[in-house]
C-alpha cells in the first residue's frame, strides 16, 4: 500500500534505515541486526508488522553474544512502544520477505565463498612443501575445483532465484527457489571455509589470519535468517501430496507402507534363509 511505497522509496533514496526482527513475538525478539545504530525497525509479531523507532520509550536493547563479526541485538517491548505505525503483512507476503532475505543473504555467503578461494589459490601458489608449490599437487587442485563448482551452482541459484522475484513468478515458485539458493549458499560457503582451513594448514588456525572472520561467518553468521531445517521443512512441505497421476511424485501413507513391508516379508525371510543355506553348503559358518 502507499505506507509501503513511502517505506521503501525512503530506504531506496537512502533518506532512512531500517532493520527487520522475525525472530520472536509478544515483546521479545532476536537476532536483530545493527539493533539501536538504525533509524526504525520493522517489527514482526504474527500478521503485524509496525514501525519501532529504536531510541522511543518502552524500546529496550540488549547485545548478544556472537561468535562472528556480525552484531545482532535482542529487542524488548514494552506494551505501549507496540501501538506504533502499523503495516499489513499476510502469511504468504510474511514466507516471500522471509524469502528474500534468504537470497540476499545466500548472495552475500557467495561472496564470501568467493573471496576464501580467491585467498586460498593465491596461498598454494606461494606456499612451499617438498621443494615445490602445494598447488601443483593434484589432490590440492581437486579440492579447489570441487569448491568452484559449487559456488558456480551458488551463483546459478541465487540468480534464479533473484530472476523469480523480479519475474513475479508464483509466491511457490519464488519461496522455493529462495529455498533452494539458501541452502545451496550455506553449504558451499562452509565446504569453502573447510578447505581453506585444510590447505592453509596451522596458519588457517590462528586468529592472526582473516580467515576466521569468513569461517565464524560461514556457521555462525546472524543476519542468514532461516535455518537448515527450516529450509528442508518447507522444501518437502511444498511437494506435491498424494495423486492419482502416474507422473507425479507420490508419497504413501504410513499405513500403505507397512501392508507393502507384511505383503513382502516372507520374500525377504525367504532370500535370507537361502542365503544362510547356501553358506552352509560351502561350509561357512
Amino acid at each position: 500500500g502507499d505506507a509501503r511505497d513511502e517505506l521503501l522509496g525512503a530506504l531506496a533514496a537512502g533518506d532512512w534505515t531500517a532493520t527487520t526482527a522475525f525472530d520472536g513475538d509478544h515483546g521479545t525478539w532476536h537476532r536483530v541486526i545493527a539493533g539501536p545504530d538504525v533509524a526504525g525497525a520493522l517489527v514482526v509479531d504474527g500478521s503485524d508488522v509496525f514501525l519501532v523507532t529504536p531510541a522511543a520509550d518502552g524500546v529496550r536493547w540488549q547485545a548478544e553474544p556472537t561468535r562472528c563479526d556480525v552484531d545482532s541485538w535482542t529487542l524488548r517491548l514494552d506494551a505501549g512502544a507496540m501501538n506504533g505505525r502499523r503495516l499489513d503483512l499476510d502469511s504468504t507476503s510474511r514466507r516471500l520477505v522471509l524469502g528474500e532475505l534468504g537470497v540476499l543473504a545466500a548472495a552475500r555467503q557467495l561472496g564470501g565463498g568467493r573471496a576464501v578461494l580467491e585467498r586460498t589459490i593465491e596461498h598454494v601458489r606461494t606456499r612451499e612443501q617438498f621443494d615445490r608449490a602445494i598447488g601443483t599437487f593434484q589432490a590440492v587442485q581437486h579440492q579447489l575445483a570441487d569448491v568452484a563448482t559449487d559456488l558456480d551452482g551458488v551463483e546459478l541459484a541465487v540468480a534464479q532465484a533473484a530472476w523469480a522475484v523480479d519475474a513475479a513468478l508464483t509466491p511457490a515458485e519464488r519461496c522455493r527457489l529462495a529455498d533452494i539458493a539458501a541452502l545451496t549458499a550455506t553449504a558451499a560457503f562452509g565446504k569453502a571455509t573447510f578447505v581453506a582451513h585444510q590447505l592453509h594448514g596451522g596458519m588457517g588456525f590462528v586468529l592472526d589470519s582473516p580467515l576466521q572472520l569468513w569461517s565464524a561467518r560461514a556457521v555462525a553468521d546472524p543476519s542468514v535468517p532461516r535455518s537448515r531445517r527450516d529450509l528442508l521443512d518447507d522444501l518437502l512441505g511444498g511437494l506435491p501430496a498424494c495423486q492419482d497421476s502416474g507422473d507425479e511424485f507420490r508419497s504413501r501413507p504410513d499405513e500403505e507402507d507397512a501392508e507393502n513391508r507384511q505383503r513382502h516379508q516372507p520374500e525377504h525371510q525367504q532370500a535370507l534363509q537361502d542365503a544362510a543355506d547356501q553358506e552352509t553348503s560351502h561350509g561357512i559358518s
